[in-house]
């Protein structure tokens, strides 16, 4: 018997699956922002340092972008 009732229950299950879910699209954004992959090196500045970023790392991960932009 859980003194919390059915709604408890049913809070707790909708809170474990939720759990599956976020966890993998959480380490997969740390995993990006950390630079880890490749294609994502040096991308860390631009998130998080004031949105610096080497042109050579612009032109590689955002051509569009970078064409537009004249660089």
């Amino acid at each position: 018997m859980i003194s919390g009732g059915p709604a408890f229950v049913a809070l707790r299950q909708i809170h474990r699956w939720a759990t599956f879910l976020i966890t993998p699209v959480l380490a997969g954004h740390i995993v990006i922002a950390s630079g880890l992959l490749p294609g994502y090196r040096g991308v860390a500045r631009a998130m998080h340092a004031g949105g610096r970023l080497r042109v050579a790392v612009a032109r590689r991960v955002w051509p569009g972008w970078s064409r537009r932009r004249g660089l």
